[in-house]
């Protein structure tokens, strides 16, 4: 796919920073986290893969690595082509540290994140600073309203509520880059072209006849009923919905029935299949990975809820 957005690499990692997956609710997982122990290296790591996601598109990009430095946990550095180096930090606060804060326990934790901020922005001098919120946010929402208004007009600086620190931390390797692709690649001709390939289906038969290209691509054209099965009853989780719907609406644009056995429809979405292979060259993607990956891609990668009662055949 062609980079069709204008966007550099810290505003990547902006954007993959930004996104928000979990409910305040679900944070008290944060709570469990140690700063130096579990927070650091998962925060770097996480960065780093979105930077290295970033090269396999652009090779502008290169000698990414991560580090300590003054006012950072985590300073990114990269060199972009003519030799510009550029810098990004992140600054994380664990659970513990704000709850000993907010609770007069500890000292004041605005006075000290001021004083890193400083040291970042002019002595590691780091382009944007992200202030990474890693707590309860319902248990300390008073104290996260706190620092996002403090710091919330500061011009380098990033807020990242705990909601999204942990669906940054959640991310797995396949989505970052998928995500990536998206991002970079949104006007792209071939990406749009997938699109309007399964527009004309309802959400949860695009969903399904992405599941069936990947198996006509690794299995062949045939499909059998318990495949076929298997991946509507999967993709329609908890709706109400009967299966022998979906069929209906697949049967004859994806599916076709002929002797009694389905079949794809012969040379069926073809601009997906090239995602398909692009995605797999690009990142050396696993076959069982490639319906997640394509659809994020497709903008169709709202999970379905999990599915606790069986459901009849249908056809």
């Amino acid at each position: 796919m062609y980079i069709t957005e204008n966007i550099d690499p810290i505003a990547l990692l902006t954007e993959m920073l930004c996104i928000e997956t979990v409910a305040d609710t679900e944070t008290r997982l944060l709570t469990r986290l140690a700063h130096n122990k579990d927070l650091c290296p998962a925060f770097k790591k996480q960065a780093l893969a979105v930077l290295h996601a970033y090269e396999k598109h652009r090779v502008d990009v290169h000698d990414v690595q991560g580090f300590r430095d003054k006012g950072c946990d985590i300073l990114i550095a990269f060199d972009e082509e003519g030799g510009e180096s550029r810098r990004v930090g992140l600054q994380i606060k664990s659970h513990d540290e704000i709850s000993a804060w907010w609770g007069k326990k500890g000292p004041s934790l605005v006075a000290t994140l001021k004083g890193q901020y400083v040291e970042a922005t002019q002595e590691s001098t780091v382009e944007t600073w992200y202030l990474v919120l890693c707590t309860d946010a319902v248990q300390y929402a008073d104290a996260v309203r706190h620092l996002t208004e403090t710091f919330g007009g500061y011009d380098r600086v990033r807020i990242i509520t705990p909601a999204r620190a942990l669906s940054f931390l959640q991310l797995g390797g396949d989505e970052i880059e998928a995500i990536t692709a998206r991002i970079l690649c949104r006007r792209d001709l071939v990406r749009l072209a997938a699109v309007g390939e399964i527009d004309h289906l309802s959400d949860v038969a695009r969903r399904c006849a992405v599941d069936l290209i990947c198996l006509y691509i690794e299995t062949g054209p045939r499909i059998s009923d318990e495949d076929l099965l298997e991946v509507i009853d999967a993709n329609i989780g908890e709706q109400d919905l009967d299966p022998g719907r979906v069929v209906q609406e697949l049967d004859e644009r994806i599916i076709i029935l002929e002797d009694g056995e389905y079949h794809l429809v012969d040379d069926v979405a073809p601009a997906i299949r090239a995602l398909y292979f692009d995605q797999r060259i690009r990142f050396s993607a696993d076959r069982g990975s490639m319906a997640a990956r394509l659809k994020i891609l497709l903008e169709l990668d709202g999970p379905p809820e999990p599915r606790r009662r069986p459901r009849r055949r249908a056809r």
